[in-house]
């Protein structure tokens, strides 16, 4: 059994966008004090909140409606998005499991369950998870990218590579292999490694993200002439490039750069923040 139609074809962006704020630790619940709740009432005020892409109210209206009306899959289905937009994934996680007993044949609740299991470090259990929801091109991309990432937690950066590298026949999938190398390369610490897989990943849409990471590699090895390099470069052709500036910045001020890449969940995050921007 699937969604309706009319609702199942939209897989939110901004959901995606909410999954990688929750899995960057930033996303904080709102709450919503509001008079006696109405089914109409609150489906109209959450339709309102979610056209103004105010997505934390709008999950909260939903969710109330919801409580009103359990039985209803369009509610469920615009709760469940609405949630993982606003970064409430411990709400979306109890719709997710919903949505999974009454079978309805949708992948996105078990990414959001894969993420719960990413969050305690449960990487075993995230793969079962991932596989389970690995199915047509767009969730397969997320589900291969994430997996790879959960060998990375392990710290088995040989095996997270070589999944990474079994899936390069999806065609979504092969703009963003070249990055998610190089950042699981710079996780494993071989910063001259790295930079090389940067270097090389640098084309395309993920261009500007294997820049940064070049360039934050570079300093990290203590290359710093070639990382002012890089960011001279970066500003002549784009004068608005944030990141350049606050690498020349750093290098002035003797400052020690952050690494691109710090934990297994920032690289599942770039995962949805590449796909849904894709």
């Amino acid at each position: 059994m699937r969604f309706p139609d009319a609702i199942a074809r939209r897989v939110s962006l901004l959901a995606l966008g909410g999954l990688a704020v929750v899995l960057t630790g930033c996303a904080t619940p709102s709450f919503f004090e509001r008079a006696k709740p109405s089914l109409a009432g609150s489906y109209l005020s959450g339709r309102v909140a979610a056209q103004r892409r105010m997505a934390d109210e709008a999950a909260f209206y939903y969710e109330r409606a919801l409580a009103l009306s359990p039985d209803d899959p369009a509610l469920l289905q615009r709760a469940f998005l609405l949630d993982i937009a606003a970064g409430r994934v411990d709400a979306a996680a109890d719709l997710a499991v919903d949505i999974l007993e009454a079978d309805y044949d949708e992948a996105l609740p078990h990414l959001v369950l894969a993420i719960e299991l990413f969050r305690k470090g449960d990487y075993g259990e995230a793969r079962a998870r991932l596989q389970e929801g690995a199915y047509g091109p767009f969730n397969s991309a997320v589900a291969a990218l994430m997996e790879a990432w959960t060998y990375a937690g392990e710290g088995r950066f040989e095996d997270a590579l070589d999944r990474l590298d079994a899936n390069t026949g999806i065609e979504i999938y092969r703009g963003f292999h070249g990055l998610h190398r190089a950042m699981i390369i710079d996780l494993s610490g071989d910063l001259e490694a790295a930079a090389e897989a940067y270097r090389a990943a640098g084309r395309g849409a993920v261009a500007p993200a294997a820049a940064r990471g070049l360039g934050i590699a570079l300093e990290r090895s203590g290359d710093a002439a070639a990382a002012r390099a890089l960011y001279e470069a970066d500003i002549e052709r784009t004068r608005r490039n944030v990141h350049a500036w606050q690498g020349l910045k750093r290098l002035d001020a003797g400052r020690a750069a952050e690494p691109f890449v710090r934990t297994a969940s920032d690289g599942a995050a770039m995962a949805f923040f590449n796909l849904a921007a894709a």
